[in-house]
Order: C-alpha cells, then sequence, then structure tokens
C-alpha cells in the first residue's frame, strides 16, 4: 500500500509541476521573487548602507512574506479549482487518488515557493553585493523556509479541504490572527503557531538578527520567543504538527464527500 501511495503522490507532484508551468505562474512567480531585491534596492536608495545592521532581519522578513504569498496562491485554491473544472471525480477514481491528489498539490507547492525563495534570495545577495554580503546566511534561510513550507502548506492544505472555495479568504485569516497577531504575544498561546518555532531556528541558524546590540540578549530573547524550547522541541513540533495536520487533511478528504459545481 506505501509503495502505491508514494508511487502515485510522485506522479501527480510531477503533473502538477508540468500542469503549472504556463505563463501567467511563472510572471507571478518572477514578480513574487523581485519582490525582496526590490524593497533592499528602494531602501538603499533611501537610507545608503547603514540597513547593514539590520540587513538579515529585514531579509528575514520580506523571505517569509514572499513565501507565505507563494503558498497561498498555489495551494487553497487546488481543490476547489479540481471541483470548479469536472476533474475532481476524474483524479480521485484511481487508487489512492484523493491522497496522491492531495499530497501532490502540497509537494509540488513546496518545489515552486523554494525554487521562488532561492531566485530571491540570489537576485537580493546581488542587489546587497556593493554594501556587503548575504551569503553567509544563505544556507540558514533555506533551511527555514524548508520548515516554513512544510508546516504553512501542510495548514493551507487543510484549509483547501474544510473551506473550499473561500480557502484562501480563510488562509490569508489565519495568516492575520495566528502567524501576526497570536506569535506577538509574549504568552503559552505563541508556540502554538508556526511563526514562534521558524524564530527559533532563524536565530540558531541564520543570525541574532540584532538582539546582541539590545544590551541583555537573553532578556529579549526571552521576551521575543517568550520562554524559548531547546532547538530540538522546535524541530519536533514544526515536524510532528505537520505530520498531524497532513494526517487531519488526508482523514477529512477520503471521508468528506466533495460534491463538483456542476452537481449543486
Amino acid at each position: 500500500m506505501l509503495g502505491v501511495v508514494l508511487q502515485a503522490t510522485i506522479a501527480t507532484t510531477l503533473f502538477e509541476l508540468r500542469r503549472s508551468v504556463s505563463g501567467q505562474k511563472i510572471a507571478i512567480a518572477l514578480v513574487l521573487a523581485c519582490f525582496p531585491p526590490f524593497i533592499m534596492y528602494m531602501v538603499f536608495r533611501t537610507v545608503g548602507s547603514d540597513i547593514e545592521v539590520g540587513a538579515e532581519l529585514v531579509m528575514a522578513v520580506l523571505i517569509w512574506m514572499v513565501g507565505l504569498l507563494s503558498l497561498i496562491l498555489w495551494l487553497p485554491p487546488g481543490i476547489y479549482s479540481e471541483l470548479e473544472g469536472q476533474t475532481w471525480i476524474l483524479s480521485t477514481s484511481r487508487p489512492y487518488g484523493r491522497v496522491s491528489l492531495i499530497l501532490g498539490k502540497y509537494f509540488s507547492a513546496m518545489v515552486w515557493t523554494l525554487l521562488v525563495l532561492s531566485l530571491s534570495y540570489a537576485l537580493t545577495m546581488a542587489v546587497c553585493l556593493p554594501f556587503f554580503s548575504l551569503g553567509e546566511f544563505a544556507l540558514g534561510f533555506m533551511l527555514v523556509s524548508a520548515f516554513a513550507c512544510l508546516a504553512y502548506g501542510a495548514v493551507f492544505s487543510l484549509l483547501a479541504v474544510l473551506a473550499l472555495k473561500r480557502a484562501m479568504g480563510f488562509a490569508v485569516g489565519y495568516v492575520l490572527v495566528s502567524e501576526i497577531l497570536l506569535a506577538s504575544v509574549p504568552a503559552l498561546v505563541q508556540k502554538f503557531t508556526v511563526r514562534y518555532h521558524l524564530q527559533s531556528l532563524g536565530l540558531e541558524h541564520i543570525s541574532d538578527f540584532g538582539l546582541d546590540r539590545l544590551g541583555d540578549q537573553g532578556f529579549v530573547r526571552n521576551l521575543v520567543l517568550h520562554e524559548p524550547l531547546p532547538l530540538w522541541g522546535n524541530y519536533l513540533c514544526l515536524i510532528g504538527g505537520t505530520l498531524l495536520i497532513l494526517s487531519v487533511c488526508l482523514a477529512i478528504v477520503n471521508w468528506r464527500q466533495l460534491i463538483t459545481v456542476h452537481e449543486t
């Protein structure tokens, strides 16, 4: 069974990647990738090289925003587009078709997002090169980006199954409430957000983002993360949370009767 599911998922992922190579989606990907270097260029034109002291923090925020936008554009509308295009029944009539369809869209969105982030980082390094180098942060950024794609992709896949037509709106609402509002609250609820754990990984693998220049680094870190977890705890929460959310998503899509637009 596992071998069949794996084979079907790989085939669906490759099919989704081939189908997504269109002029419109490539244009969207290029616009997203050019956003961080454009912002950095405008910052340099405005304040000069003084931004060097917080360049990695600005870059982290921009990369985070671009990754979220990319996943929101690719994942939440996925299931409803299958229903609207009358391809849901055909896609799910194969053995383990529903599972492979969800996972195929999930992994293809991850690939697209990581490509966008890689190109964006390369362009931003080129823009920043006359002032300073961001090359030393590249591996850390890509590691954190990969875990961000895993976690956020699982959340948006679940919303795509639950909300269908309104999935994109719910995804934006989730980001605003959970990842911006709750993740900024220094309380226990903070630990249930994805951003909390990504911040922990970023502080470990990328940079201290200027915390050492604020005096008591330990106090500021504790204020930002609220009783920080050990590093392995953040990895465990991200991986375990991703697997749990994906399992719930696959269970719902297998048990729920989804009706095509034509049938409604």
